[in-house]
């Protein structure tokens, strides 16, 4: 099923949408080359993620999902952590 777009509006919240939807990798990168200790806090991690000029291009995504994606983040190297000394 198509979704026919009524406006203008319409036509640029589905652009931003999707823009959103492409964040996510380019975020996940800044989060590995920056974010590298599963000990890491979220407020010590934002120190340094704005340090990196990545940073800015992930304006479109919310403070709640940076914040998620740094969390799975942080699961994933505590993961690794874990098999690595079994």
């Amino acid at each position: 099923m198509s979704v026919v777009l009524t406006s203008f509006s319409d036509f640029l919240l589905k652009f931003l949408h999707t823009a959103c939807n492409m964040q996510p990798p380019l975020y996940d990168d800044v989060l590995g080359v920056q974010v590298r200790n599963a000990e890491l806090a979220w407020r010590e991690a934002k120190r340094q993620l704005r340090k990196d000029h990545r940073w800015e291009l992930a304006e479109l995504l919310d403070r709640e999902e940076k914040e998620k994606l740094f969390n799975q983040h942080i699961e994933q190297l505590a993961k690794k952590k874990k098999e690595k000394f079994r």
